[in-house]
């Protein structure tokens, strides 16, 4: 009995030394605002940033407004479009920084500096994007500027392949936007919240859309934008939702996987908790 037992033991551990290993790479997935709800990081902090960076996800989302001085301030501004209290496009970086940090310690980040943390090789091996949510447009001039401001950062620090943008969906002009982006720097920019005829996003369009939004819509399912060539990915962030708790037993509708090798990425509040289920479900490997 023990031989056969010995034998057992010894053809497990030889079935799991001869099993194909899975090259490391990124999940389709987007960190909301550097996950923070799932991990407890401040909110688009650097911080947050490596911890999305480690879990392997296609990108982490943040914020970006354009200041006074120019600068491209990675942030979440409250409701009335305020950051530290202060209106970004009426005072410096500096001044923005001297009102008050992150409740990590860190001073409010620039793109710089989380653009200094993608690509760094030996931080950022993988590749891991930043999915800038583009903040002004319409009346406010502060969304053309700082997407023409981020472009130049990025180019100047040779991240342009590292960074795409979310263009609000109040943006009439955004298949032209797109395409100036795409042929000038390689940066790639979606419509963002916008559910509309597929003709309407233009050549080499990409839709991201709301998931109930989307779901309750004329256009669902979504096999008629992926089947046209539409670029396509799906934030599915519920609201009220402030632990994982909730978002396993009533927030997150797993029903949307299905569409998952299709994507672009799911943007999603708990990315380690969807990565999980992902593989639980066979959609992913480890």
């Amino acid at each position: 009995m023990h031989i056969l037992l010995g034998g057992a033991v010894l053809l497990t551990a030889l079935s799991c030394c001869c099993r194909p290993k899975t090259e490391p790479h990124l999940y389709k997935i987007i960190a909301h605002r550097g996950g923070y709800i799932e991990n407890g990081l401040a909110e688009c902090s650097l911080e947050s940033l490596k911890a999305t960076i480690a879990l392997r996800c296609y990108g982490s989302e943040c914020d970006v407004m354009w200041t006074a001085d120019g600068r491209v301030l990675v942030c979440h501004p409250d409701d009335h479009g305020m950051v530290n209290g202060l209106v970004p496009s009426q005072h410096t970086l500096s001044e923005i920084r001297a009102a008050g940090k992150l409740p990590n310690g860190e001073e409010m980040p620039c793109l710089e500096d989380f653009l200094t943390v993608l690509t760094d090789p030996e931080i950022n091996p993988l590749g891991t994007k930043l999915w800038l949510d583009i903040k002004g447009g319409e009346e406010d001039p502060g969304g053309d500027k700082v997407m023409a401001a981020s472009a130049e950062v990025a180019e100047r620090m040779g991240a342009c392949n590292l960074v795409e943008y979310l263009v609000p969906g109040y943006y009439k002009d955004y298949p032209a936007i797109a395409a100036r982006y795409r042929e000038k720097y390689g940066i790639n920019c979606a419509w963002n919240g916008r559910i509309t005829e597929i003709g309407e996003y233009g050549p080499s369009g990409w839709a991201q859309v709301q998931y109930e939004g989307f779901r309750k819509s004329a256009y669902w399912p979504p096999d008629g934008y992926l089947d046209a060539g539409l670029t396509l990915s799906i934030w599915h962030t519920p609201p009220g939702l402030t632990g994982m708790r909730g978002y396993k037993e009533t927030g997150f509708d797993p029903g949307i996987f299905q569409y998952y090798p299709r994507l672009k990425a799911l943007f999603v509040n708990h990315p380690q908790y969807v990565i999980s289920r992902l593989i639980e479900e066979g959609y992913e490997t480890p």
